[in-house]
């Protein structure tokens, strides 16, 4: 198995926090207490949330990084940590919250594996920093399957992999794709518009590698980092959002939608041996003809990469991203998500990634 994988805000009091996914814990049969990666906000990953989360089979944490448009004077109570890139159009500053490194500090001193999430199109921050960018109607999204956009988003991740981000083993990247209802066919989830034709927001369109080549950006820059003697680059997995190819037939001028998912996938399957699909259980939870409320997981995994002709992209290349929360962070029903881990895991997924926050475009 791979190596990445095979090692592998809300206002709610803490403790309710800890309580519930003790007790989450407990109510998972054996199946699904097996290894798995937990993505968790930074400020939600309290001494007590990763003894739950590891006490649920968690051998990895993903902190989920999100920037910040920082104020003139820093709040106290939440100090940050600026940096600021020079773009061709005047300089973009923004931040990240300190405590994103206290929190990477708890991930390693409970001896748990430290990896980061990032939303690539999804940062509110760059959005209110270049707010002609983003997608109509998609707010905050920037695509970067535009030229300006792509650069905008290579420009700014290249800084933050400059900045003293502890080192961690994986970097989870997620939000690769257009904004939400990209193709028109009102699926919160599509995110796959035709490549052919003008684009809605007048940029000029980039080719359908745009998500391969910033992976390969990222897996440069990281590789070139200084690192202990010995110590491998860390891994960079990027995570994909199914859409419609997951199951329910929504017919769009001759699938031109999946056409285009298929030509922006191919790259990012030669270029990656993982690769993370997003499973947004409200949306696609639907019981199939035997009942069961978690066979639209098994279908995603074993015919997604059939639907878009690309039969090297074989179940064990996936990594499965199961929602643990609703759109509002509180918990789901604990049976409903542990039936969609083990869902995973028979249909041959290589890893499991249990997203304890609220993820791009969940709903409940």
């Amino acid at each position: 198995m791979d190596r990445v994988l095979s090692r592998p805000r809300g206002a709610r009091p803490l403790l309710r926090l800890a309580l519930a996914w003790i007790a989450l814990a407990i109510a998972w049969p054996a199946a699904a207490l097996a290894q798995h990666t937990s993505l968790l906000a930074p400020e939600a990953a309290t001494a007590e949330r990763l003894a739950a989360c590891k006490a649920a089979g968690a051998v990895a944490i993903a902190l989920r990084i999100e920037l910040l448009a920082p104020p003139a004077v820093d709040d106290p109570v939440r100090p940050l940590h600026r940096f600021s890139i020079v773009l061709e159009d005047g300089p973009l500053e923004l931040a990240i919250a300190r405590e994103l490194f206290l929190a990477a500090g708890r991930v390693r001193g409970a001896g748990l594996e430290l990896a980061w999430w990032i939303e690539v199109a999804n940062q509110a921050a760059v959005a209110a920093g270049r707010p002609r960018f983003v997608a109509p109607g998609a707010a905050p999204w920037i695509p970067l399957t535009s030229v300006e956009g792509g650069r905008l988003h290579a420009a700014w991740l290249e800084a933050l992999l400059h900045e003293p981000l502890p080192r961690a083993a994986t970097w989870y990247v997620a939000a690769l794709q257009e904004g939400p209802r990209a193709c028109g066919c009102d699926e919160l989830t599509c995110q796959s518009a035709p490549l052919d034709g003008a684009r809605a927001d007048g940029f000029r369109r980039a080719g359908p590698e745009a998500a391969a080549l910033l992976i390969e950006q990222l897996r440069a820059t990281l590789a070139a980092q200084p690192a202990a003697a010995g110590a491998t680059p860390p891994a960079v997995v990027p995570i994909w959002v199914p859409g419609c190819e997951s199951g329910h037939e929504a017919p769009q001028g001759k699938h031109r939608c999946r056409r285009s998912c298929a030509l922006q996938l191919r790259p990012l399957a030669r270029a990656s041996d993982a690769l993370g699909l997003l499973l947004l259980a409200p949306q696609f939870g639907k019981a199939g003809a035997s009942g069961d409320g978690a066979a639209w997981i098994d279908a995603t995994l074993r015919q997604f990469a059939t639907r878009l002709e690309t039969p090297t992209l074989t179940a064990d290349r996936f990594v499965a991203i199961v929602e643990a929360c609703g759109a509002d962070g509180s918990a789901r029903d604990a049976k409903a998500v542990a039936a969609e881990v083990t869902a995973a895991r028979a249909a041959g997924a290589r890893a499991i990634v249990l997203a304890e926050v609220a993820l791009p475009l969940g709903r409940s």
